[in-house]
């Protein structure tokens, strides 16, 4: 498979169900553009989206401060007034509150046009609303972004549509690489990342069928218990089984393991482990007392442009599938394929 072949419009379609972005019109029309990266794309949805905050207002919060005042502001800090003799000058050092937008959700946005400006392959004509946007940002302070930091931003009614560009921030910053003798930036095929692609996959996989569909209850994951018998402490020693996405209603149980490799099979063969791990998976969560457990169905679903392939197999109740979903075809095909996948019966027997 040659990931690079994947159309933009159509991993933008699988983040807009990362990001919970699916009903906003102002980004998606960017894709009838031609020719865009998707370093562009996202730049493009980032100007769009902070320009829009603009409009709206900055989210601010109160931000505690300490400072030499002439006269009094807040609170005297009587100890540092002293220490520093600043009643001499008719000055008081102060601690207050003051309502400001230099916070961690504006810094991170600052920063993240900064990082842009400085991209070497960035094109001047995305550079200019950038460069009106940095100085917009005038009483916002850059940070050094950690990865953390964008789990440290809280939402709330209020500035819910920051969300979605944190989003698009982590994603360009952390595919935004140093070049350490120009200090500029570089980006890197986001796409040829299987680890990070198979985040993205999996999240949109789960997403898709949360959104789409109301037949199946769909968890991101489930925990399934080795059904071994041996002391606690062997016990304790045994790998975590978890699910990536399992579906279930009354009836039916389906455990869907989504795979993103550049080789979705090893030459014609399935990865083995990647079957061994699937069928661990089905013989641990049988449960005599629940029939749907007994005759849970197994996917082993793989992203693919150019790799199409469906194994069907049974192992006594069990209906075992190991296929692709194609990503270079129409978004309308891509849903298809997903619909049939749950709700067209297996042709094994």
């Amino acid at each position: 498979m040659k990931p690079q072949k994947i159309p933009i419009q159509n991993l933008y379609f699988l983040l807009s169900y990362v990001w919970n972005k699916l009903a906003e019109s102002d980004e998606i029309q960017v894709l009838t553009e031609e020719n865009l990266t998707l370093p562009e794309l996202l730049t493009k949805v980032l100007t769009k989206g902070i320009n829009l905050l603009f409009k709206r207002g900055l989210d601010k919060n109160y931000i505690p401060n300490t400072q030499i005042y002439q006269g009094i502001k807040g609170k005297v800090n009587l100890t540092r007034s002293f220490q520093q003799s600043t009643f001499s000058y008719c000055q008081s050092v102060c601690d207050f509150d003051e309502f400001s937008a230099n916070i961690l959700s504006n810094q991170i946005l600052k920063t993240t046009v900064g990082n842009l400006l400085r991209c070497e392959t960035l094109d001047a004509e995305l550079k200019a609303p950038l460069q009106q946007i940095w100085f917009r940002f005038s009483a916002v302070q850059t940070i050094v972004i950690q990865s953390d930091n964008y789990h440290k931003v809280r939402f709330h009614r209020n500035n819910q549509h920051y969300a979605f560009l944190m989003n698009v921030c982590q994603m360009l910053n952390e595919n935004l690489l140093p070049n350490e003798q120009t200090g500029e930036f570089q980006f890197r095929d986001f796409v040829r990342d299987e680890r990070q692609m198979a985040h993205v996959f999996e999240a949109f996989i789960r997403r898709f069928y949360e959104i789409e569909q109301n037949e199946f209850r769909v968890r991101g994951s489930e925990i399934i218990h080795w059904q071994f018998l041996g002391n606690q402490e062997d016990i304790n020693s045994l790998p975590k089984m978890k699910t990536d996405i399992t579906l279930e209603n009354k009836t039916q149980k389906i455990i869907i393991d989504a795979k993103f490799y550049t080789n979705p099979l090893s030459g014609t063969k399935i990865h083995s482990h990647h079957l061994y791990q699937l069928f661990a998976y089905l013989k641990n969560q049988e449960n005599s007392d629940i029939s749907k457990t007994i005759s849970c169905q197994g996917i082993l679903l793989y992203a693919s442009v150019n790799q199409d392939f469906d194994f069907q197999y049974q192992y006594e109740k069990h209906s075992i599938r190991v296929c692709s979903i194609n990503l270079n075809t129409s978004i309308q095909s891509i849903k298809d394929q997903l619909f049939d996948l749950i709700f067209c019966p297996l042709t094994s027997e």
